[in-house]
């Protein structure tokens, strides 16, 4: 009987060590970047739905900056970007995972191309506007009202823009609208729009 009680307890000491293990590895981050050649840099922080809105807020009633490497130095300071660098080290691209603002940078030439502009003016609303990437604008048949969603209003604010690495670049995906109703697409587009 000794010998039973003996090996029960290091067996479960062994089997405390390897729980505790594997508790351990599963917090260590894993590298992403196995599909794709190049380098990438993301930021493993999560914030509030509260946060997210804060910092997309102040993006579209703060930021005026003289150039957009001034605002890509900006955000990669705040640990806003997710990133992806070529194999070849030529280019890089960056895409704030809260605000969708995307930037190319030839590393070769220091060209920096960004989706949106880098400095904004004081009227909020058009800002609003300025930073989104998306904007859809239908009319509902049945009552002609006119509906207008922009990636700011209907996906940032939201906390609805998600980043993803794929082979040669990053994804970008934008859920627009409350998710809460789920209305999809207009039923129908007219061809001219």
């Amino acid at each position: 009987m000794n010998k039973n009680v003996k090996f029960n307890k290091i067996l479960a000491s062994v089997l405390v060590v390897i729980m505790m293990f594997t508790c351990v590895v599963a917090l260590i981050p894993a590298k992403v970047d196995a599909a794709y050649a190049g380098s990438t840099t993301t930021n493993t922080e999560t914030r509030t739905s509260e946060e997210v809105k804060a910092i997309v807020e102040y993006a579209y009633k703060n930021y005026h900056f003289a150039s957009a490497q001034e605002m890509l130095e900006y955000e990669l300071g705040e640990g806003y970007l997710d990133g992806v660098t070529s194999a070849d080290a030529k280019y890089s691209i960056y895409v704030n995972r809260y605000t969708g603002v995307m930037y190319y940078v030839n590393n070769v030439t220091g060209q920096i191309l960004t989706s949106n502009p880098y400095d904004y003016n004081s009227d909020a609303t058009t800002n609003k506007l300025l930073l989104s990437q998306i904007q859809v604008e239908f009319t509902q048949i049945s009552t002609s009202m006119k509906y207008e969603y922009n990636s700011t209003d209907w996906a940032a604010l939201y906390t609805q823009i998600t980043t993803s690495f794929i082979d040669g670049g990053i994804r970008v995906k934008y859920t627009l609208g409350d998710t809460t109703s789920r209305f999809l697409l207009p039923g129908r587009i007219k061809a001219e729009k």
